[in-house]
């Protein structure tokens, strides 16, 4: 350990270190005193990846003076990490421009998600939140031709288990050319085996990205956009760092209503993933507590009990075990019935990964034989 993170680790912790730049990146100057805004600043780069998404809209946030005081190699690692992001959000809002011209010369409407829908919109176009790729969502009605259209235009990438996650929810591409960012094509927000979203409803509340001028681009409701966020964050296990952020700017949204996303998240049965997400936020940013809406959306005693044990288990799995290790595969299992509430759904997930390891046995086995 060098005498810098020896030093760190005496005066704040990674953990108090990426929550005061979360709140920088909510709050600015009010969200510390300058001294522990300067200190969590000058060790920004052993903070994560996902933090350092945040790092224009900590930098737009705080006054321009304030840099002169940090260190020489923090502060360059900000200009130059801030400069990297905006060329590569105007690449990335490039790339969108094609996509729309393609939604417009075949008549279909897509909706941004993510960063995507954010950026230009709640987070400005010069401290735009980072991201590394494009994630879009087409109407299940179109989605056969979105389907032609995509694989048309840029290369197909093939997903690990094609069997289980393959045309039900989400295709991947790349770009045919050197340039570009990987893209994500949905059906749905999730597996259809997960959650009980009603896509009629999200297309019917959805409206025209502001910055794009086209109306075939569009963006979920703040409502919506708060829920795939949530839905996100259990695909990851993780509800945390610059997700945060976009849920700050989503539930203080002069367009959000309290009123409506409690009905949403109770319809779509994702009360423990939200809850877990504005649990998050309310402990980052407690100046926006909201103790009425958590009441709301709280998911049963047991639930939460055994969804917090779920979270605490997962990081230390990422730490000690691969992905594919029994344990792991085990924890997914009870994540999947314990954030869905369901048992019969992702239990019929479940026989998918069976079904699909047993025929990639038989195929290698066959393989084999036809091979002597």
């Amino acid at each position: 350990m060098d005498t810098s993170t020896e030093l760190f680790q005496s005066n704040m912790n990674v953990l108090n270190m990426e929550s005061t730049l979360i709140r920088v990146a909510c709050l600015g100057v009010a969200a510390d005193t300058k001294q522990n805004i300067l200190s969590a600043l000058n060790y920004i780069q052993i903070a994560s990846e996902q933090v350092h998404k945040l790092i224009p809209v900590i930098i737009a946030n705080l006054p321009d003076s304030w840099f002169s005081e940090l260190s020489e190699s923090p502060a360059r690692f900000l200009q130059l990490k801030r400069s990297s992001d905006l060329a590569m959000q105007l690449a990335h809002r490039a790339q969108i421009e094609e996509v729309a011209a393609l939604s417009a010369k075949h008549n279909f409407p897509l909706i941004l998600l993510k960063s995507s829908a954010l950026n230009a919109n709640l987070y400005t176009v010069d401290a735009p939140r980072g991201c590394n790729d494009l994630d879009i969502l087409a109407n299940p009605n179109d989605w056969k031709r979105a389907q032609s259209v995509f694989s048309n235009t840029f290369t197909y990438t093939e997903k690990e288990q094609a069997d289980v996650f393959g045309d039900l929810y989400e295709e991947s591409y790349k770009p045919k050319g050197p340039v570009g960012y990987p893209i994500d094509l949905h059906k749905s927000l999730c597996h259809p085996y997960l959650f009980d979203v009603d896509y009629q409803h999200l297309w019917s509340t959805s409206s025209e990205h502001p910055f794009y001028n086209n109306s075939l681009i569009r963006t979920l409701s703040p409502e919506y956009q708060l829920i795939h966020l949530a839905i996100h964050g259990f695909s990851d296990m993780s509800f945390k760092t610059y997700a945060l952020c976009d849920a700050y700017r989503l539930l203080t949204s002069p367009l959000f209503n309290k009123h409506t996303f409690t009905h949403l998240v109770k319809s779509s049965a994702v009360k423990v993933p939200t809850y877990h997400l504005l649990s998050n936020l309310f402990t980052v940013l407690p100046e926006i507590a909201d103790t009425t809406l958590l009441k709301k959306i709280k998911p049963n005693a047991l639930q939460l009990r055994i969804s917090y044990w779920l979270l605490k288990k997962r990081n230390k799995l990422e730490n000690g075990f691969k992905q594919k290790d029994f344990q792991f595969r085990l924890h997914q299992v009870f994540c999947m019935h314990v954030f869905t509430g369901e048992f019969f759904k992702p239990l019929a997930l479940q026989l998918l990964f069976i079904r699909m390891n047993l025929s990639q046995m038989l195929n290698k086995n066959t393989k084999m034989r036809a091979a002597k």
